[in-house]
């Protein structure tokens, strides 16, 4: 059985060997190599054809021909008078495929290139070349008054950008039938070279010598007459309110919001809060305008001809929708006011520079977020508010407005501000109220000139010392800040009228606010105050100044320094050369208090009784001024050893100078004096004192 079965393994073994046997010699040829058939690249197509300027000395740029892969055929148009004879092309044809002829060839004649795939098989192109141009401008578009029925020629305006063209012809002009004269690029031809009727808007189309094409759309319009003009206003705002009754009134003069002069034409519009939404184009043919306001309208876009106004001096188009003023309101060379207050406008344009005779540029609450840099030509700009837009910076260029004296930035996102804001040596009002600034604006401090400086509602924590530099400032917002404290440099601002502090953190204030004897309202309600310097109470008593405070907020007992400037404060009127940093007539000793103060024909009319704190007061000399009594608290100053209180109007002096055990002189000479107190007298050096008392004959003691 064994043997059986290894027998059919031989036989299966024997059958398997000869069939791959079979197998291999049919695989094989007679020389005992496999068989390969190589097949050849087909592709043979031709995908680019240029002549390049780098190969090209004729060429000034690239020319890159048209391939139309249908036609087999290939053009070039290169610059007109581009020489054809001798040209290089540059050619992409297929991988592995070659093309014939190469290099460079005259072109004067269609040529034929074959491109030869790796095959054998070929494609051929015809190729031809031409220098035609593709000049296909109108240059000027005229209406000859000898070929039309008007009496002097009229020159269209070309918008080559927009392919535009526009003419206004005289009134009367009968637009049915205007030949113009039209002049073109060298070699182009226009479609229409006869009379036509302008009634609507036509469109010329222009042909290139290269076939190519531009199409220009002419619109002619005719003045009107100013009666007119006003029906235009009309009919382009079907509801509006304006009660104008052009039919039956002879005298325009008497239409609410127009004005005429001796001819009858307007020269002055107002149509405010009349629900205007449209602004027609007409209103450019009155030119001889001066005065336009559309106030508080639904206008939402200004027509480019408000341009031909070139006699306006006051344009409002304040209170409309206005998002996009024209460019052409550079031309009203003639503008001095221009308010633009409560549109959309997101930007000035650039031509608004060309206003050179500007003064007043009023764009309050818009949507501004930058200048142009050509704001820089506005030369006579006195006033430009900005307020209550998106300002996050300023451009320098702002410093070269040199006659400005009045900008307001309230209302933005400011931070910063350029340090050429600084140079404007003429600006007196600066509003910066508002904004997002962290820290006091350094550059302001050079604005000598200021009177009127607004930075409430910021985050400011600190005042500058520098402040100081505004020696000019009459009114010094800085309410609604983050500010603990006030420096004592403020009071250097001795033109200060007024001055807001309310609504900070500080906890106290500087006595030098006293000498700002000109101040009449200070407010400083909501801050974390308990007391305020005596000299400031003094300013309220006797300088009649508004003081704004919060109630528990009361005088405080008075420091040294709070006691010399309480003399200053309540004495208005007074000649006293004192000053935040100079006390002329007054001696200090080593501790800085003072012993002496000499302060002769100075006007005072009152000492304060806070005097007593001056403890280490040796001598008071307050000659010659206007004192009528001497306050009760000099009983107090043990140090006192001299009084001159000579050439005022005393009657008498009080009784507690008797205390003053170490007085060695009493002058009371030139006094309508009445009587003295028995307490003095006896401090006199006849009834065993040290006191000298001088009186007029007569007025001393009995």
């Amino acid at each position: 059985m064994k043997t059986l079965e290894i027998l059919y393994k031989n036989i299966f073994l024997t059958k398997i060997l000869a069939l791959l046997f079979i197998i291999s010699m049919s695989c094989s040829k007679g020389d005992g190599s496999a068989a390969v058939e190589v097949v050849k690249n087909t592709e043979k197509e031709l995908s680019s054809f240029s002549f390049l300027s780098a190969n090209n000395g004729a060429l000034a740029t690239d020319v890159i021909a048209n391939i139309n892969t249908t036609a087999k055929t290939i053009t070039a148009n290169l610059p007109s008078d581009t020489p054809l004879t001798a040209l290089i092309p540059t050619i992409a044809i297929s991988a592995k495929a070659s093309i014939n002829p190469q290099g460079e060839h005259d072109f004067t004649n269609p040529v034929t290139y074959t491109v030869t795939a790796e095959d054998g098989s070929t494609k051929s192109y015809s190729v031809s070349a031409s220098s035609k141009t593709s000049a296909k401008q109108i240059a000027s578009f005229v209406f000859l008054a000898t070929n039309n029925a008007i009496t002097s020629n009229v020159v269209a305006t070309i918008n080559e950008e927009d392919k535009t063209i526009t003419a206004t012809m005289p009134l009367g002009t009968n637009v049915t039938e205007l030949q113009p004269e039209v002049q073109l690029s060298e070699l182009a031809t226009v479609d229409l070279n006869t009379v036509q009727d302008f009634t609507e808007p036509i469109e010329y189309t222009v042909t290139a010598e290269d076939g190519s094409e531009e199409i220009y759309t002419v619109t002619i319009t005719t003045i009107l007459n100013q009666r007119q003009i006003l029906q235009a206003v009309l009919d382009a705002n079907p509801g509006t309110t304006l009660d104008w009754d052009l039919q039956n009134t002879i005298d325009l003069n008497i239409l609410d919001g127009v004005t005429t002069n001796t001819e009858g034409t307007i020269v002055e519009l107002i149509m405010a809060v009349d629900n205007l939404s449209v602004l027609p184009p007409e209103i450019g043919q009155l030119t001889m305008l001066e005065k336009l306001n559309i106030f508080n309208n639904k206008i939402t876009e200004v027509p480019n001809e408000i341009g031909e106004l070139k006699n306006l001096v006051f344009l409002s188009l304040s209170s409309n929708l206005i998002q996009v003023l024209p460019s052409e309101i550079g031309e009203l060379t003639n503008l001095k006011i221009l308010i633009l207050t409560d549109n959309q406008i997101g930007s000035l344009p650039a031509e608004i520079g060309n206003l050179n005779q500007l003064t007043n540029l009023v764009a309050r609450s818009n949507s501004l977020t930058m200048l142009p840099a050509e704001i820089r030509g506005l030369t006579s700009l006195k006033i430009l508010s900005l307020a209550n837009n998106q300002f996050e910076s300023i451009i320098p260029e702002v410093g070269d407005l040199n006659n400005l004296t009045s900008l307001n930035l309230n209302g933005n996102s400011l931070s910063v501000l350029p340090k050429e804001i600084g140079e404007l040596p003429n600006l007196t009002l600066l509003n910066i109220a508002e904004n997002q600034f962290q820290e006091f604006p350094i550059e302001i401090t050079t604005l000598e000139n200021l009177t009127f400086l607004s930075i409430s509602a910021n985050n400011i924590t600190t005042i500058d010392v520098a402040i100081s530099n505004l020696s000019n400032l009459e009114s010094l917002f800085i309410s609604d800040n983050e500010l603990n404290s006030v420096p004592r440099e403020i009071g250097k601002l001795i033109n200060l009228k007024k001055l807001s502090l309310r609504n900070n953190k500080i906890t106290s204030l500087p006595p030098e606010i006293g000498f700002l004897i000109k101040l009449n309202e200070l407010s400083i309600r909501n801050n974390n105050l308990t007391s305020i310097p005596r000299s400031i109470c003094y300013l309220e008593d006797f300088n009649d100044l508004n003081l704004s405070k919060d109630n528990q907020v009361n005088c405080a007992i008075p420091t040294q320094k709070d006691v010399l400037i309480s003399i200053y404060s309540a004495n208005p009127g007074n000649t006293l050369e004192w000053s935040v940093d100079n006390y002329q007539g007054v001696s200090f000793n080593a501790n800085g208090k003072p012993i002496a103060i000499t302060a002769n024909n100075k006007n005072l009319s009152r000492i304060p009784d806070t005097i007593d704190q001056l403890v280490e007061l040796g001598n008071l000399a307050v000659n010659s001024n206007n004192l009528t009594s001497l306050p009760t608290t000099l009983g107090n100053l043990n140090s006192l050893t001299v009084v001159t209180a000579a050439s005022n109007n005393l009657n008498t002096v009080p009784s507690e100078l008797g205390q003053l055990t170490n007085l060695v002189l009493l002058s009371l000479t030139s006094n309508p004096i009445t009587s003295i107190p028995t307490e003095v007298c006896d401090l006199q050096t006849s009834n065993g004192g040290v006191l000298t008392l001088l009186t007029d004959p007569g007025e001393g003691c009995d």
